[in-house]
């Protein structure tokens, strides 16, 4: 992932004009390890990522493993994943 200077950098390097960058930290609640790998921020986004730079016939087996391990660990109790998310803005120049 890019860092807040970085994405700024984009962002001017693009023709942005007056960019501004606001980071908060949110957090996503979960009540199990499959619920976490369907939610979109996860696996449509995040998981990418993060198994990028397995081989296609691994990363199933890791996903399934990664759930087993938020299954085990929660003890009955939601799965939190705390993230630190930036928003950018800028005008055309």
């Amino acid at each position: 992932m890019p860092t807040v200077s970085e994405v700024e950098a984009i962002g001017s390097g693009e023709g942005l004009v007056d960019v501004n960058s606001w980071t908060q930290i949110e957090e996503f609640d979960y009540k199990s390890g499959e619920d976490f790998l369907n939610a979109p921020l996860i696996s449509d986004f995040l998981m990418k990522g993060w198994l990028g730079s397995l081989a296609p016939d691994n990363q199933e087996r890791v996903t399934q493993e990664i759930a087993n391990l938020i299954n085990e660990e929660r003890h009955s109790a939601e799965f939190s994943l705390t993230v630190k998310a930036t928003l950018i803005t800028g005008k055309k120049g």
